[in-house]
């Protein structure tokens, strides 16, 4: 079994109101904070697509039995702050962090109870701007009558721009 934990953003959006309200042509302010909370949804909604973190993030993993290695989820990593086994620190010696984004840690002995503290980078590109505000059009086009299958689903053309980020995990 494991598990994954936000402990706290560490960035801001990359999409702001202003970028949203201008593309979905909106003159008004009254929608300003549905806006807002639709920026985070959509971007929330687009991470958990591909697996990795748009806003950087303060993040924990757990994992109850490990043989071998782990791959973080959510990278790429910026910093790995601390890594314990059943409570207890385990000092470099114990494992070995490899991969272009720090994503997999390789330990030398089977562990119990594995708790890894660590902080990612984010990403921020084009693509990825251009399909969160192709999701918040969306959600905003939707807001009244959406179906539980809609909610749920990245449109085709937003999820063609995010594709290429997209990172399998298990």
């Amino acid at each position: 079994m494991y598990q994954v934990k936000i402990n706290c953003n560490v960035g801001s959006e990359i999409v702001t109101l202003a970028e949203a309200k201008n593309y979905i042509r909106i003159e008004t302010d009254a929608d300003d904070l549905l806006i807002v909370n639709m920026i985070v949804q959509a971007r929330t909604i687009i991470e958990n697509y591909i697996s990795r973190d748009i806003m950087p993030k303060s993040r924990s993993y757990f994992q109850d039995k490990v043989t071998g290695q782990i791959e973080l989820p959510f990278g790429p990593n910026r910093v790995i702050s601390s890594i314990t086994s059943k409570g207890v620190a385990l000092t470099a010696d114990d494992y070995e962090i490899k991969g272009l984004d720090k994503e997999v840690i390789k330990f030398n002995e089977y562990l119990e109870d594995v708790q890894i503290n660590y902080d990612t980078l984010g990403l921020n590109d084009e693509f990825l701007r251009q399909g969160i505000l192709q999701m918040v059009s969306t959600l905003y086009d939707n807001r009244s009558d959406i179906s539980f299958d809609s909610i749920n689903a990245i449109p085709n053309s937003a999820k063609m721009l995010v594709s290429s980020y997209r990172k399998m995990f298990f």
